[in-house]
């Protein structure tokens, strides 16, 4: 048990742990409330290949539509899962815009312990039970600064795009991403 107000698993393989919440929820003794935090896939995909490119190291044309295709599989089975566990269980569930959360801040359907205001460049202090509000190569770092990084409009390659929406078009057109 902790004494924290609230805990938050943000865990980015949402796929993977699709009946988290639901063992959550019927084991716990208090009530979880899903947050499903919702990022344009093409913004997703784009931060995989970008990592994956980070440095000296290349990737050809067709590795990155290979890599592309792969993580916009990903994104449409974490949000699935989410969506499985929202129809399930309405109550217990709410569906938020990542772009919106740090421009606008946290919606009133979530808020009794979250910060006021707009999230973009709010520094979060992280203890030692903390490691992937900030990503996986911020994880030993004490703070992380969340801001709002659309350079991938800019840089994202048009064969990219056009193979992340052919497949994920259904869900964006669900999330409001045109």
């Amino acid at each position: 048990m902790t004494d924290y107000a609230f805990i938050i698993d943000s865990s980015k393989t949402a796929r993977l742990n699709a009946i988290r919440p639901f063992y959550l929820k019927r084991h716990l003794s208090f009530p979880i409330q899903l947050v499903h935090l919702v990022r344009d896939p093409r913004a997703c995909v784009w931060s995989v290949i970008r990592w994956r490119m980070r440095g000296d190291r290349h990737l050809g044309r067709t590795a990155q539509l290979g890599l592309a295709a792969m993580a916009a599989f990903r994104w449409i089975g974490a949000n699935l899962a989410a969506e499985f566990y929202r129809l399930c269980h309405p109550e217990a569930s709410v569906r938020v815009n990542y772009d919106a959360l740090l421009q606008h801040g946290v919606p009133e359907s979530i808020q009794p312990f979250a910060p006021e205001g707009p999230l973009e460049n709010i520094v979060i202090e992280r203890n030692e039970n903390c490691h992937s509000m900030g990503g996986n190569e911020m994880r030993n770092q004490a703070q992380v600064a969340v801001k709002r990084d659309e350079t991938w409009k800019a840089e994202i390659p048009t064969s990219i795009t056009v193979v992340v929406t052919s497949l994920t078009w259904p869900l964006m057109l669900r999330y409001g991403f045109y």
